[in-house]
């Protein structure tokens, strides 16, 4: 009888350790980072055909950077699939914000320009495709 009642109390202990271990609360979505340390191309733009060609680094720290313009940049957070990106002269003072989706080496965003005062600057919004490079 004490035999049946260890191998019963051992197959227990494997079963409560197996649940115990397949159970974790690091399931948890988390925020994504996907364009940290990238660098994108604008191939096509709803806004401004000049911006096609224009290179976009993601850095790490939290800027960003584009080519072929004389622009000053400076913050870019992404929140789920909402992407700012806050630009001006020295001080920021506007800001791009809407949502991009990405896949694999492309990625579309549709924004709209606002200020630092939280006011939009107009109701429209802008999409421009970008690959990858």
């Amino acid at each position: 009888m004490n035999t049946l009642r260890f191998i019963g109390m051992a197959l227990l202990a494997v079963v409560l350790c197996a649940n115990f271990a397949a159970c974790s609360d690091d399931d948890e979505d988390e925020p994504s980072n996907t364009l940290a340390g990238t660098t994108w191309e604008i191939k096509s733009s709803s806004e401004n055909n000049e911006m096609i060609g224009i290179e976009i680094t993601f850095k790490s720290d939290g800027t960003f950077a584009m080519s072929r313009n004389g622009w000053t940049y400076s913050n870019w957070s992404l929140n789920g699939e909402v992407l700012t990106l806050t630009v001006g002269e020295g001080i920021p003072d506007d800001y791009m914000r809407g949502s991009i989706s990405i896949n694999e080496n492309t990625a579309t965003y549709t924004y709209h320009w606002g200020d630092v005062n939280g006011e939009w600057e107009d109701n429209e919004n802008y999409t421009i495709t970008l690959q990858r490079r």
